[in-house]
């Protein structure tokens, strides 16, 4: 398959201040069995391939055992305030080594955004960290180690948060069982990039985790989120990464970024010519902006500083580059609209 790089080339840099286009949506929950277990699967199941995607629980139902692990959080994804179209479950066989599999996963069906993994050993949190930092994707990882409460630094979220990972989410939870990770990851995918945060919502089926004050202080200190009861509802926070970059922040840069190769391969597919001349130039430009006003509308990019947007004249571009058909310097700066996720407010009552 080609790629798309090869042609369009769009590079964003994110400072604090690949998946397909439309695949944003679809969560992939990782887990260890054989196609043919009966301890996981119901008799007949033949599960041979190593992606399967369901539309439904009833699907997943009539594939697994409802003892298995597999059913219990597809129960949880689907089951949530807002339902993913679609959940891909990602098969690695019993015994096999985390990256290998997810590496087979993804060359079989690449068509998901979002990684689960239902192992909460740490050495397969990390190994599935590894993986994922090299694609354009996200990971929320989910573990019950009780030195990310301390003030140590031998467990996995202070691992995670050293090891800068902008693209793995960490929650804690005393108990495996809690599927705080995929109910999390199955509602905040079901929004469009941007246009939430994964913190301050409240998660179906699942039990919140109760920590001390000193607790809480060291795990948000290692960038790990908690899904704890606040005015006896649940509240995930603060949904961020273990770098300290919020999920949310990730997903948008993501989806600008595949969009406009998109849009920009588009253009060039369905014209008969773009010619290197100041108005060919300006049409690709023009796709820039069409682009980033549609984000501003959506609350993805600021409208105050309003972005900017340069691309040169045709005989700016260096010969090398117009003689390889290739225009170059073409760049736009833009903020990110961000979110409010506290409030802090200073008042004086007078009698």
């Amino acid at each position: 398959m080609g790629k798309i790089s090869e042609i369009i080339s769009v590079t964003l840099n994110v400072q604090d201040q690949q998946p397909a286009y439309n695949v944003f949506g679809v969560p992939l929950i990782a887990s260890r069995f054989d196609g043919d277990d009966n301890t996981v699967l119901k008799n007949g199941i033949d599960f041979s391939e190593l992606v399967r995607v369901y539309n439904s629980f009833d699907a997943i139902q009539n594939d697994f055992l409802s003892t298995s692990e597999q059913y219990k959080a597809g129960f949880v994804a689907f089951t949530q305030d807002r339902k993913p179209n679609q959940i891909a479950f990602g098969r690695i066989p019993a015994g096999g080594e985390i990256l290998g599999g997810l590496a087979n996963i993804d060359a079989e069906n690449s068509k998901w955004y979002g990684l689960g993994l239902l192992s909460r050993e740490t050495q397969d949190i990390v190994d599935a960290s590894q993986y994922t930092e090299t694609k354009r994707r996200i990971f929320l990882g989910q573990s019950s180690d009780s030195g990310i409460l301390t003030a140590g630094n031998t467990d996995i979220a202070y691992q995670l948060k050293q090891n800068i990972r902008h693209r793995t989410a960490l929650v804690y939870h005393p108990d495996n069982t809690q599927y705080i990770d995929i109910a999390a990851l199955a509602l905040g995918l079901t929004y469009a990039p941007g246009i939430t945060t994964f913190a301050r919502k409240q998660l179906a089926n699942v039990t919140t985790a109760e920590i001390s004050d000193t607790q809480r202080s060291n795990l948000f200190g290692k960038n790990c989120n908690l899904y704890e009861e606040i005015i006896d509802e649940g509240d995930f926070r603060e949904g961020t990464m273990a770098s300290g970059r919020y999920i949310d922040i990730t997903m948008s840069a993501d989806f600008i970024q595949a969009s406009l190769e998109q849009r920009l391969y588009s253009l060039l597919k369905t014209n008969p010519k773009i010619p290197f001349t100041d108005g060919g130039i300006g049409r690709v430009r023009a796709v820039i902006d069409k682009f980033l006003s549609e984000c501003v509308k959506a609350n993805i990019i600021a409208s105050d500083p309003a972005y900017i947007v340069y691309a040169p004249k045709a005989v700016d571009v260096p010969d090398a580059d117009r003689a390889r058909r290739k225009l170059t310097q073409v760049s736009f700066i833009a903020r990110l609209a961000g979110a409010i996720q506290a409030i802090y407010i200073e008042g004086s009552l007078t009698i």
